[in-house]
């Protein structure tokens, strides 16, 4: 009797399966690893606005502080003491804190685009230590299942015992053996 083909055939495409998954979570690794790229990039990119944007906060600012001086000093008034002074400080300090809270807050933005990153890193790890695990967990079925159909073949070719009593030499005892 020969080897079971069938048992063959099932560990081949155990073992083409697991090629195909351990292939597709190599380019699901990398797809996730070019995303937390992109996640990356797309920090740098946030902070850089975001102080773009602080600056130009900080210009206009000091724009409208320059049309406040104007105001001013056409009404006849001390722009640089008193209470045209206190105006023109707080202008400035509230014009500075709108320019940081804008910073801030892209800054902000830019550590959860890179917390999106490492965690799109580490799922890319996750995905391809599973699919060496997988893989090799493929490799061990297709082994055993080799085993075992070769040891099912080799039980197939010895011939099955069957009880003494039905053997031809069963009366052996009582024919030779002394009474």
């Amino acid at each position: 009797m020969a080897v079971p083909l069938m048992a063959i055939a099932q560990g081949g495409m155990k073992a083409l399966q697991g090629v195909a998954d351990y292939q597709n979570a190599k380019q699901k690794a990398k797809a996730l690893k070019q995303n937390a790229e992109a996640k990356r990039l797309e920090a740098k990119d946030t902070r850089v606005a975001g102080y773009q944007q602080g600056d130009k906060q900080r210009e206009r600012g000091e724009q409208f502080k320059g049309s406040q001086r104007a105001q001013l000093g056409a009404s006849g008034v001390d722009i640089n003491s008193g209470t045209a002074g206190q105006i023109q400080e707080d202008t400035a300090r509230l014009s500075e804190y709108d320019a940081r809270v804008i910073e801030n807050n892209a800054l902000r933005q830019a550590w959860g685009l890179e917390s999106d990153a490492a965690m799109l890193e580490y799922e890319a790890k996750a995905v391809k230590k599973q699919a060496k695990i997988s893989a090799f967990s493929s490799i061990l079925g297709v082994a055993s299942s080799a085993g075992q159909g070769y040891q099912d073949w080799q039980q197939s070719k010895v011939p099955q015992s069957t009880s003494f009593g039905s053997t031809p030499n069963a009366d052996f005892g009582n024919r030779y053996m002394p009474r």
